[in-house]
């Protein structure tokens, strides 16, 4: 039972790390838009170590689903989390399929949060080269402005 009870407790682990990134990405699009760039370095530093967190979590969470496919003798074939759940005890297998559809959720969600930081991003660097190009013209243009400056 520890195994079963080890594994619910790291989906619940990762689901609260998961909603903590979702977090950070809603306020990197509130910084973005408002081009604040030192906070959103430090909101990236942050992602950063949730993430390190989150890569512990999975090598925990991989070595818990090891040991009970071994205690179950399934086939290496058979580990994944959906495969364990149709073979865990009735109690376990409801509370895991839940934990896992919070998880997929949260993933999903994240996923769109960071499309939009991409494409805040995107819109915020056109805007910025939009700049850089009207306060440095190309060199053609200053080729030109010196030609008609010589001839004058």
């Amino acid at each position: 039972m520890a195994g079963w009870e080890q594994l619910a407790d790291i989906l619940q682990e990762q689901i609260s790390l998961y909603e903590a990134m979702l977090d950070l990405g809603e306020r990197k699009s509130d910084v973005i838009v408002d081009g604040k760039v030192r906070e959103l370095e430090k909101l990236v530093r942050a992602e950063e170590s949730l993430l390190t967190k989150g890569g512990a979590l999975e090598a925990q969470r991989g070595k818990v689903q090891e040991a009970l496919v071994t205690d179950l003798a399934m086939e290496e074939e058979e580990f994944t989390l959906r495969s364990l759940m149709e073979r865990a005890p009735e109690r376990w297998g409801e509370t895991l399929a839940e934990l896992e559809g919070c998880l997929l959720a949260c993933i999903e969600r994240l996923g769109r949060q960071n499309r939009v930081n991409g494409q805040l991003l995107e819109n915020a660097l056109r805007v910025v080269n939009y700049q850089l190009s009207i306060l440095q013209p190309d060199a053609s243009g200053m080729e030109q402005r010196a030609y008609l400056d010589r001839k004058a």
